[in-house]
């Protein structure tokens, strides 16, 4: 590939600790985000008052948005290459995180929810294109099945811990009243 690209080239690594910190680090961050703030979105779809459905529609549109930005994710990867796509994702994730955290109404929230879904979608599979030209053939399999794992574990773990960083420590999604209530 051209060199403005952002492709690595030859040589590739032939054990994973020279690229962990930087090739997992920032994957085990975005996933633990996303994790913790999941079950705060439906909550604060329902304080906006949209009914139980419309809050599952919105915590659903990160997803929808995962998938359909995933064919528009691979020409952009291949545009500007791998490591610009992981930065531009990773500013628009955060643009998309804070569109929800300043949302007003359901749909700024289900809007910005889509966002971080599109967005997601580039980080993952520029992360992918990455580790799959960045390490040898046969540590790959390796290489990306840690990929996932810690994408599972960082998401299992914001989904734990997250609402308990609520302010005032309470957790929202246990609280008796309010929205969670209803």
């Amino acid at each position: 590939m051209d060199e403005g690209s952002g492709s690595v080239e030859a040589p590739q690594v032939t054990s994973l600790r020279p690229i962990a910190l930087a090739a997992y680090g920032p994957t085990i961050l975005a996933s633990i985000g996303t994790g913790a703030v999941l079950p705060i979105l439906a909550l604060t779809a329902r304080d906006f008052g949209a009914s139980v459905g419309t809050s599952a529609l919105v915590v659903a549109l990160l997803g929808v948005g995962t998938l359909v930005g995933d064919l528009p994710a691979g020409a952009l990867a291949a545009r500007i290459g791998e490591r610009r796509a992981l930065l531009a994702a990773a500013l628009a994730e955060a643009v998309g995180m804070a569109g929800c955290a300043l949302a007003t109404s359901v749909a700024v929230l289900a809007s910005a929810v889509l966002a971080v879904g599109l967005a997601g979608s580039v980080f993952g599979l520029a992360r992918h294109a990455y580790l799959t030209e960045a390490v040898v053939p046969h540590l790959r399999a390796r290489a990306l099945s840690t990929l996932g794992g810690c994408i599972g574990s960082g998401c299992s773990s914001g989904r734990s811990s997250g609402p308990s960083c609520s302010p005032g420590g309470e957790n929202p999604a246990r609280m008796p009243s309010g929205s969670s209530a209803r």
